[in-house]
């Protein structure tokens, strides 16, 4: 089967606006080639999350932000894509790798995304992505 539907997942906290325009440019990029995509950018904007003009060190309570809600979304659709595009810096993300390691382990497809690259993405091999997320873990 030919993957259709993709997830977007990399580092999010500790990087102004929360990288939205990271996840944004590769929403648009994946959309453009025909992805179906989930970005939780997205999803979190639409649930009325504005991030522009934050550092992206927020206390994500202080801001009204629930945290395991939104982890909640994006483990659900990690299950419900057939692939997950991880963007640069992933591995320096807890919540990136925490989805890495799911993907990984329900079998779907993992792809090193490449802002700027004509190939812009790049398969990754899970059982690494396994073995490399649970050496961070330790």
């Amino acid at each position: 089967m030919i993957p259709t539907s993709i997830y977007i997942a990399g580092p999010m906290r500790g990087i102004p606006q929360f990288n939205f325009p990271s996840f944004d440019a590769a929403r648009i990029r994946l959309g453009s080639a025909g992805w179906n995509v989930r970005c939780p950018a997205e999803r979190d904007r639409n649930a009325d999350f504005d991030p522009v003009g934050l550092s992206g060190r927020e206390d994500l309570d202080e801001i009204g932000f629930n945290l395991p809600d939104a982890l909640k979304h994006c483990f659900l659709d990690v299950l419900d894509v057939d692939a997950v595009a991880l963007l640069p810096g992933w591995t320096g993300s807890e919540g990136a790798r925490a989805e890495a390691h799911v993907a990984a382990l329900t079998g779907r497809t993992l792809y090193q995304f490449f802002q700027h690259r004509p190939i812009m993405l790049e398969p990754l091999d899970g059982i690494e992505i396994v073995t490399r997320v649970e050496t961070m873990l330790r």
